[in-house]
């Protein structure tokens, strides 16, 4: 109740104690813990526990979502490391579109424009209203498309470089 209520000094106190009585709730224990400790600002502590949790119960949809997310904001993470284990919860949960965005995400950050439409895709074909993944979507179409461009600098044939820009303005 700590946590819901954004006490997250208590919240973690009480969490961390229930997890020194091995309570973990199938792996939630971990989750709400590393609520608290991003709450804490705390990201390195979130991103520990989380690992720890997801290698007792990588079965657990929470903890990889909240993966996902702290993947993105810790400096010197390698959001790459965790592709399996949210693939593996996608196969578990390939309905899930919370997981196809943090798919989505995961390839955004690491600059795989089309794995990323690809997963930001899945998620909207489950959610079609879902503005969020419609926003993902075509920002990463953007991105792409940005990063084609930069490429067309390096062509010199006239030939080539008229194809790669019909690509890129398919892109966009």
């Amino acid at each position: 109740f700590y946590t819901f209520a954004n006490e997250f000094d208590k919240g973690a106190e009480l969490l961390e104690k229930a997890l020194g009585y091995g309570y973990e709730a199938d792996g939630d224990t971990y989750y709400y813990l590393y609520f608290c400790y991003v709450g804490r600002e705390q990201n390195e502590k979130a991103k520990d526990i989380l690992t720890e949790g997801i290698k007792k119960y990588p079965g657990n949809t929470r903890i990889v979502e909240g993966l996902v997310g702290i993947y993105s904001v810790v400096e010197g993470s390698d959001p790459s490391d965790i592709i399996p284990l949210v693939m593996e919860s996608v196969e578990k949960e390939p309905d899930n579109a919370l997981l196809w965005s943090g798919l989505g995400g995961i390839y955004l950050k690491l600059k795989d424009f089309p794995q990323a439409i690809s997963a930001y895709q899945k998620a909207l074909d489950i959610a079609p209203d879902d503005f969020y993944n419609q926003f993902r979507r075509g920002y990463t179409a953007i991105e792409y498309g940005d990063a084609m461009n930069q490429e067309l600098n390096s062509i010199t044939s006239t030939t080539e470089y008229n194809k790669a820009l019909e690509e890129v303005n398919a892109m966009y």
